[in-house]
């Protein structure tokens, strides 16, 4: 799966969590998204997992959520969910 795949998948779980986030990502490029920090869309750090684990498991990804603490940032949290996708694909 590749990034604007992920992103897809990222803003939908975002969305769908947050509705303060969906109306701020309603008028928003796609670029300016990717940089914006979560917890500058009212993204706390239980709507975080919440939002990485609706992501890992539509990407059917089994890893602990300690790799996203490094980051709040979308684009990183893209980046992190498309590593782990593409490990995953070269195992199967």
């Amino acid at each position: 799966m590749d990034k604007s795949d992920i992103y897809s998948l990222v803003e939908s779980a975002i969305k769908e969590v947050s509705p303060y986030a969906a109306e701020f990502l309603k008028n928003k490029e796609k670029d300016v998204v990717k940089d914006t920090y979560l917890i500058d869309l009212g993204i706390n750090s239980i709507d975080y997992a919440e939002v990485v684990s609706m992501v890992m498991g539509n990407l059917e990804i089994q890893h602990s959520l300690d790799i996203f603490t490094r980051t709040n940032r979308i684009n990183d949290v893209i980046h992190i969910l498309h590593n782990l996708s593409s490990e995953r694909a070269a195992v199967a």
